[in-house]
C-alpha cells in the first residue's frame, strides 16, 4: 500500500484541521445566537466572500438560494404557529414571537451554510480529507476507518458544491439538444467528476500537526461564541 503523500506545510492559522475545528466551534453555538448576533455574523461572512472576489460571492449567494424553500418554509412554519402577541391587528395567528423566531432560524441556516460555504471553499477536497482525518485521528482507537470516511465526506462536500454549477452550465448550453440529452449529458459528467475526485483523493494526504499555538484560534472562536450565546440568552 503506498504511503499516503505529504502536504507542504500550511501557515498555522490557516492549517486545514485548525480551520475545521474554529468551524466546528463557531457553528455548534450558532443555534443559540440572537437575531442581531445572526444579522451581523452573516453579513461579515457575505463581506468575507465579496473580498474574495465576485465569483466567490456569486457562489455563496447561490447556495442560500438553493435552499430559497427550505428557508421560507422555516420562516412561515414558526410566523404561523408560534403562539404570542398579535403582529397584526386582524389575525392572532401571526405573532410578534413567531415574526422573530422564524427569522432567527433561518438566520442560524443561513450562518451555518456560510461558514460551510467559506472553509469547503478556502481547503478544497485534499485538504479537507487530510484535516478530517487528523482531526478525528483519536476515533481510530475505537477501529473507525477514519481515512475511508473523510475520502468519502471530503468528496461528496466536492460533488455538492460542484453539481449546481453543472445543473447551471448543462441548462444555459443551447447546443446540448433536447432536456432530455442535457440530463444525460449532466449525469455523465457528474459521474465522471465524482470519479476523478476519488481517484485523486485514493490516497489522504499527510498534514504535519498544527502547532499548540494554533489551537488558541478555536479555543478563542468558542469562548466568543459561548459568550454570545449567553448573551442572547
Amino acid at each position: 500500500m503506498a504511503e499516503p503523500a505529504t502536504e507542504p506545510p500550511p501557515a498555522q492559522f490557516a492549517h486545514p484541521t485548525i480551520r475545521l475545528a474554529s468551524v466546528l466551534a463557531l457553528v455548534v453555538f450558532v443555534p443559540q445566537f440572537g437575531v442581531l448576533t445572526l444579522l451581523v455574523l452573516s453579513a461579515a461572512m457575505l463581506l468575507q466572500r465579496a473580498a474574495a472576489g465576485r465569483h466567490a460571492f456569486d457562489q455563496a449567494l447561490q447556495s442560500i438560494w438553493r435552499l430559497r424553500w427550505l428557508l421560507l418554509a422555516i420562516g412561515v412554519l414558526y410566523l404561523g404557529f408560534t403562539p404570542g402577541e398579535p403582529l397584526f391587528p386582524f389575525t392572532e395567528r401571526i405573532s410578534r414571537q413567531g415574526a422573530v423566531e422564524g427569522a432567527r432560524r433561518v438566520l442560524v441556516l443561513v450562518a451555518i451554510l456560510l461558514a460551510v460555504h467559506t472553509v469547503l471553499r478556502a481547503l478544497g477536497p485534499r485538504q479537507l480529507a487530510a484535516g478530517i482525518t487528523q482531526l478525528a485521528a483519536p476515533l481510530r482507537m475505537l477501529g473507525l476507518p477514519v481515512d475511508r470516511f473523510a475520502m468519502r465526506l471530503a468528496t461528496a462536500l466536492d460533488a455538492v458544491q460542484t453539481v449546481g454549477e453543472r445543473t447551471r452550465a448543462a441548462r444555459d448550453d443551447a447546443a446540448a439538444g433536447s432536456m432530455v440529452q442535457r440530463a444525460a449529458r449532466l449525469i455523465v459528467d457528474v459521474e465522471q467528476a465524482s470519479a476523478e475526485a476519488a481517484d485523486d483523493l485514493a490516497t489522504v494526504p499527510t498534514l504535519p500537526a498544527p502547532a499548540w499555538w494554533a489551537w488558541l484560534l478555536p479555543l478563542a472562536v468558542g469562548a466568543a461564541s459561548f459568550a454570545l450565546a449567553r448573551w442572547a440568552t
